[in-house]
C-alpha cells in the first residue's frame, strides 16, 4: 500500500497550529488566526475547479529527459487530462459529501469564477478574486467558501528513455469567509510514485491516496 506524506504550507503570520494524523501521515494545518468555529447551521459553498498546470521541479531534472517525457505525455494527453478531470470530480464529491455529513445540510457547489492554471494564485490573491469569492458567497447566502486547488508535480524523470517519472498529487485547500478573506489554508500531498507516460490509471490513483487526509481536515474544520 502506498504511503502518504503531508508537508507544511508556510505562512508568515501564523499564530495557530493544529496537527492531525491519518495512518502514518501527519497533517499540519496553518491558520492566519484562530480557526473559525463553524456552526452546523452555516451555509458552505464548494468552489469546483480543474487541475492547475502540471509542474516539473526544476532541479535536478535533466532538460532533455523532461522534454522527452513531456512529449510522451502529450501523445497520451487526452487520457491524462481525462484522469485529471475524474480526479477533480472525485475530490469535489468526497469533500462535499463529507461536509454535508458534518453540517447536516447540503453544500452548494459552484464553478470557480477565476483561473486556476496557476497553483499559487490564492497565495498572491488580488482584490478582484476576493470580490469574486464574496459575490459567490452572497449569491448562495453562504457563510464560508471551501476551495481546493490541485496539480500533479513531477519530481524526477527516468534516465535515458524517460518512459516514467516520479509524480505526486498536491492540493492546497483554502477556507474563506463571506467577505472573501482567507481564514485558513493547508497543503496536502501524496508521496511521489513512478508513473509511466502511458499509465493514466496510476496517475489518477495518486489523488485517491489522500482521501483520509481530506476527511480529517474537514473533521478538524467542521
Amino acid at each position: 500500500m502506498f504511503s502518504k506524506s503531508i508537508k507544511i504550507l508556510i505562512c508568515s503570520s501564523i499564530i495557530f497550529l493544529a496537527v492531525i494524523s491519518a495512518g502514518c501521515s501527519t497533517m499540519t494545518i496553518t491558520y492566519d488566526k484562530k480557526p473559525p468555529i463553524i456552526q452546523k447551521n452555516s451555509n458552505v459553498i464548494f468552489l469546483k475547479n480543474s487541475f492547475s498546470e502540471e509542474y516539473f521541479t526544476k532541479n535536478p531534472l535533466s532538460i532533455i529527459e523532461v522534454t522527452v517525457y513531456k512529449n510522451k505525455l502529450k501523445e497520451n494527453g487526452e487520457k491524462f487530462r481525462e484522469a485529471e478531470k475524474k480526479s477533480a470530480e472525485w475530490v469535489a464529491s468526497l469533500c462535499t459529501q463529507t461536509i454535508n455529513q458534518k453540517m447536516g445540510k447540503e453544500t452548494i457547489v459552484v464553478n470557480t469564477p477565476f483561473s486556476v492554471n496557476n497553483f499559487d494564485v490564492l497565495d498572491n490573491i488580488t482584490n478582484n478574486i476576493e470580490s469574486q469569492i464574496a459575490t459567490e458567497c452572497k449569491k448562495a447566502n453562504a457563510d464560508y467558501a471551501f476551495i481546493p486547488l490541485m496539480r500533479m508535480n513531477v519530481t524526477d524523470v527516468e534516465a535515458v528513455l524517460a518512459r516514467s517519472a516520479k509524480t505526486l498529487f498536491e492540493s492546497k485547500v483554502y477556507i474563506f469567509n463571506s467577505n472573501g478573506n482567507i481564514i485558513g489554508k493547508v497543503y496536502i500531498s501524496s508521496n511521489s510514485e513512478w508513473v509511466y507516460s502511458i499509465d493514466s490509471t496510476s496517475y489518477q490513483l495518486l489523488a485517491r491516496y489522500t482521501e483520509p487526509l481530506y476527511k480529517q481536515l474537514i473533521d478538524q474544520l467542521f
